[in-house]
């Protein structure tokens, strides 16, 4: 299994969506869990599992929570796009990507 874990710091009045692409011609599972900010157990917390069909996407609503996330699947590069809308802000979001 394979980790990814963005350097992006997430605030609950951020709304986080993140996209996972499926390169493959297999399904794909991604796992996202979620390491609150300032918890120096290294805990991960599951929030989220999808299945990505061959050649697909699929997105995770990441909201409301202040930490970071750490992504897991069999895939060398689970590297998801990630969408950050910030509260009361309509003009403007950020995207994150590699």
């Amino acid at each position: 299994m394979f980790l990814y874990a963005p350097q992006y710091l997430l605030k609950p009045d951020k709304k986080v969506t993140a996209y996972f692409l499926n390169p493959c011609r297999s399904n794909q599972i991604y796992e996202i869990f979620f390491n609150p900010k300032g918890d120096k157990s290294g805990a991960n917390y599951p929030i989220d599992t999808l299945v990505v069909p061959p050649l697909g996407v699929r997105k995770s609503s990441i909201n409301s929570r202040e930490g970071y996330i750490t992504c897991r699947s069999r895939l060398p590069i689970c590297r998801p796009i990630m969408f950050v809308e910030e509260e009361g802000q309509t003009h403007h979001f950020d995207v994150f990507h590699s």
